[in-house]
């Protein structure tokens, strides 16, 4: 558990990307389609996207740090998830309203913001699915429904892709999950056993190094 959430905060680099791919886009939308609500979520969206690489910046130190225990990682995920889900909610409600909104040639990049907001879940928070499925849902789902009611084909394959792809992802994220947590269950694994005495169990040489060198160290 420790090790899936440490995956959480090395997604620096990917969070920085969305967020100044929303902003960007947020700001196009809104030049080209003014809207009193758009202008709120736009604004809600943007400061949530900051919050989110505040929280990175501010607890990637302790989330590496190897004195890392599970209560300590069960504390960092509540920050993470809370600004994370915080942005899918407010994106998901901007993206759908910004879809229904704004004129063709908008729609175009709404929809590749939203492609890219899945594709930036699946590769970078998979480890952990009860955050990554929840906020690929709430982003992705009410651009779905939107599309699908606007009662034009192009619009209504539109909406069968996005709902294609968020199943696909959602079952990547899952696999992914389990072939991560398979691999570190046996590595833990043999790392014991590399310990101890195939013979009484007691610890070795390895551990009675390791411990010598935790106790240097401090």
């Amino acid at each position: 558990y420790v090790e899936l959430v440490r995956s959480l905060f090395s997604t620096l680099l990917l969070t920085v990307i969305m967020a100044v791919s929303f902003m960007a886009v947020a700001a196009i939308v809104i030049v080209q389609t003014p809207d009193a609500y758009l202008e709120d979520l736009a604004l809600g969206g943007s400061l949530a996207a900051v919050a989110r690489v505040l929280v990175l910046m501010r607890f990637r130190k302790q989330a590496a740090d190897s004195a890392l225990d599970v209560t300590e990682a069960h504390r960092l995920e509540k920050y993470f998830a809370a600004a994370y889900l915080t942005f899918a909610c407010l994106f998901g409600m901007f993206s759908a309203r910004a879809f229904w909104m704004a004129s063709p040639d908008t729609r175009i990049l709404v929809i590749g913001l939203v492609f890219g907001y899945a594709a930036g879940v699946a590769a970078g928070i998979s480890y952990r699915p009860r955050i990554s499925v929840t906020a690929m849902i709430v982003a992705v789902f009410p651009t779905i429904v939107v599309a699908a009611c606007m009662g034009n084909l192009t619009y209504g394959a539109v909406a069968a892709l996005l709902a294609v792809f968020l199943f696909g992802g959602v079952q990547s994220i899952v696999s992914r999950y389990r072939t991560a947590a398979s691999g570190i269950t046996l590595r833990r694994h043999f790392s014991a056993m590399a310990k101890s005495d195939a013979l009484t169990g007691l610890s070795n040489r390895v551990a009675l190094d390791e411990a010598f060198d935790l106790i240097v160290a401090e």
